[in-house]
């Protein structure tokens, strides 16, 4: 079963699940990426990034950090072998920054996420010090409206401001 990798003396869940409204709601804000359409959520790290199923059995990653929809699994077995690895667990689930959120009392209920405080994508740090507790679909629609404004702009554009509805 996919999503079974349980790290040692984590407090955190690495790996949250959600009901199938929950990941259609969050993903209202997503549909720019066209890539996206027809994908079926699977389960999420904890800070909200998705690893999402195509009809064709493969999965794809969509980082909330990054705003981008990877194609990098061709089967559950696949993507079960890459997240038993060290290098993914580092890359996909984050497992540095979770266990210290979960040192500074971090620690998300059912229905949330770690979400950063000022997002990644607008200057903030990647760091425990910039993170919070916030409801997963919130932070999920929230990062797919920042991203899809920010997407065609050039690195370094100073942003005065954002709309989020």
């Amino acid at each position: 079963m996919i999503g079974c990798w349980r790290p040692r003396l984590l407090s955190v869940e690495p790996i949250r699940r959600f009901d199938p409204q929950s990941y259609s709601d969050a993903l209202e804000s997503w549909g720019w990426l066209a890539d996206l359409d027809g994908m079926s959520p699977t389960f999420a790290n904890a800070f909200g990034d998705l690893f999402v199923q195509a009809p064709d059995g493969s999965f794809s990653f969509l980082s909330t950090l990054d705003g981008t929809l990877e194609h990098l699994w061709p089967d559950a077995a696949a993507l079960q072998a890459a997240i038993n690895t060290r290098e993914a667990q580092d890359e996909f689930l984050i497992i540095g920054l979770v266990q210290d959120a979960a040192a500074a009392g971090l620690e998300p209920g059912p229905a949330e996420v770690l979400a950063f405080k000022v997002a990644p994508a607008l200057g903030g740090e990647v760091a425990v010090d910039n993170l919070e507790l916030a409801d997963f679909v919130v932070t999920v629609n929230v990062a797919g409206q920042i991203h899809e404004q920010i997407k065609n702009l050039p690195p370094g554009t100073s942003i005065s401001g954002l709309t989020i509805s």
